[in-house]
């Protein structure tokens, strides 16, 4: 990275230690000239969860992830992902020209947990029902008070489902609330998924999938009446222009069905600004000299390689633009990666820019634990404060491909 200075973003993601501090992390995410998405920690810091919580002590990050950028002389620092409380105008005074993105999987954490609430007279009695049928042998789990998704599966239970103790009226509602936890959860198996196996490489880009995937889910939770108190808080979190332009440059979303006209408008306005930017603005390309004068003209040996000395020929054929871009025919099944590899000489100006938005990050911490149950949350937190930076190496050292073990044939 040293080398090459590529366009980053960041994200940064805080955890309680044993230590009773808020283990802070920043990771640097950034693609290569050739679409290979690649990501690093760049530092850890220990901080009190006292000051943490203070808001007025949040400046202590602040500066932190100042000299952290500094230290790394990262030029270009085009987003950071941190969580919703995070996005403060200090953080955006601090970085002017990046996109401050509040974490997806955290807004839509919180309004999982306001679904919750509106039904916690049926998760007290599921409950109930659970220790109920512990003196019986019967392997069932409680949920966790700070994991939505934990009460999903136990109200999923077979036996707590179908439990004969539901009048009509808790039946219906508790089907009702699993029609609304269960795609949201959907979305969150699918970010997880889609995570490579640490030992094999980065995950691919995600902030186009998980917000383009959230507007399906808003979509669907719509045309469900029990839900339409919930839909607006879940609309609250697709206001991201940044994050509507990722998806513009993602062949799988690029027609942006999701968005109003105007949105949609809006978006594309943007992209072409950013792409004149890369071109540069009010810079005349002079035109190809005539053969005439060119005969005249000392020829300059151009650079060669093994093969192209032997192929003294230019491709006249013009490159291509951002309405080209959004005319070809889409791609549901493509790693929008791949696709930009092979598609960079045909876009040059428009890959430039997708270089840089398709490394934003939808969520702060680690993308495979987005479902992390709380027993393994738990061991993450007993991780002792003075292997900390030890642990956060080596989960970088095992996201390059370069380092990763292959198989024995």
């Amino acid at each position: 990275m040293d080398a090459v200075r590529p366009p980053v973003s960041l994200s940064v993601e805080a955890w309680p230690s044993a230590s009773k501090c808020l283990v802070h992390v920043v990771t640097a995410h950034w693609i290569t000239d050739d679409f290979q998405l690649r990501e690093c920690v760049l530092d850890t810091m220990l901080l009190p969860a006292a000051d943490a919580q203070n808001g007025d002590d949040f400046s202590l990050v602040v500066t932190w992830l100042l000299s952290t950028v500094e230290q790394w002389n990262l030029l270009a620092v085009d987003s950071i992902t941190v969580k919703p409380s995070w996005s403060s105008s200090a953080l955006a005074l601090a970085f002017p020209n990046a996109n401050i993105v509040p974490c997806l999987v955290h807004q839509v954490d919180s309004v999982m947990q306001t679904v919750l609430s509106v039904y916690s007279s049926l998760l007290i009695k599921a409950r109930r029902l659970v220790l109920a049928a512990a003196p019986l042998n019967v392997p069932l789990h409680l949920d966790h008070s700070t994991h939505w998704s934990s009460s999903l599966s136990m109200v999923q239970q077979p036996s707590i489902l179908t439990h004969p103790s539901w009048t009509p009226d808790e039946a219906q509602r508790l089907h009702q609330l699993i029609s609304i936890l269960a795609p949201v959860h959907s979305l969150l198996e699918q970010i997880a998924n889609t995570s490579d196996d640490p030992n094999i490489g980065p995950c691919p880009p995600l902030a186009s999938l998980a917000f383009g995937l959230l507007h399906g889910v808003v979509k669907l939770l719509q045309d469900k009446p029990h839900a339409s108190a919930f839909v607006p808080l879940l609309q609250a979190t697709l206001q991201s222009p940044p994050m509507r332009r990722v998806c513009a440059l993602d062949p799988r979303f690029k027609s942006l069905p999701f968005l109003s006209p105007s949105e949609k408008q809006d978006t594309l306005d943007t992209l072409q600004r950013a792409i004149s930017s890369k071109r540069g603005v009010g810079v005349v390309v002079p035109p190809l000299p005539s053969p005439a004068a060119s005969s005249h003209t000392p020829a300059v040996p151009p650079p060669t390689s093994s093969w192209t000395e032997l192929y003294p020929f230019e491709d006249t054929q013009p490159t291509g633009d951002l309405q080209m871009y959004l005319d070809a025919a889409a791609h549901d099944l493509v790693d929008p990666l791949a696709w930009w590899k092979v598609h960079r000489h045909v876009y040059p100006d428009l890959a430039k820019v997708a270089r840089k938005l398709l490394s934003m990050r939808p969520c702060a911490g680690v993308a495979a634990e987005v479902l992390t149950t709380p027993d393994v949350l738990g061991r993450k937190q007993a991780i002792p404060t003075g292997l900390i930076a030890a642990y956060m190496f080596v989960r970088s050292a095992l996201r390059v491909p370069e380092l990763a073990v292959l198989p024995e044939k």
